[in-house]
């Protein structure tokens, strides 16, 4: 696959909508290690002035670690994503899947807490409970009171 694949990520996450509205979530600065399968160079994902971009080369810091077979390039962008969800349900399939052709390989390198006030969890549930349930399928466990989408009346009362 080689650098077809991060030339294919790097033009969704850098101009399409759903680019923009998965990075939404993340707090700027945000950084993740994105290595693909045939693809001896690594690359760094890092949110810049509210986007998402792609460059050679490992960041440091980072806190999440992506590795993206072949397949799994074309699941998630041919055709391409009707929204955000559907991409991160794509990204839950990919997540889950038993074959090596079509699997993305995802680790937190950072706490769970870490990964919550940065955005990383508020994006992935962009997706829907699915994807909360996909992430602890795959060891990540989220303590219930980081999936609240309401804000408390004491967290409100913080602002003023």
């Amino acid at each position: 696959m080689g650098s077809d694949g991060y030339q294919r990520m790097k033009k969704f996450y850098e101009e399409s909508d759903i680019g923009h509205q998965l990075a939404a979530p993340l707090k700027e600065g945000t950084r993740a290690v994105v290595e693909f399968v045939g693809d001896q160079q690594l690359y760094g994902m890092e949110k810049v002035k509210g986007r998402t971009v792609l460059t050679p080369g490992k960041p440091e810091k980072a806190e999440i670690y992506f590795k993206f077979s072949e397949g799994s390039i074309d699941y998630l962008f041919n055709p391409p994503a009707d929204d955000a969800a559907d991409y991160i349900n794509r990204l839950c399939d990919c997540l889950l899947e038993k074959d090596p052709n079509k699997k993305v390989e995802l680790k937190l390198l950072t706490s769970v807490v870490d990964g919550w006030r940065k955005g990383y969890i508020a994006m992935m549930m962009l997706g829907g409970p699915r994807a909360v349930s996909t992430i602890a399928k795959i060891g990540i466990k989220i303590p219930a009171r980081f999936l609240r989408t309401e804000k408390s009346e004491h967290e409100e009362n913080e602002k003023i």
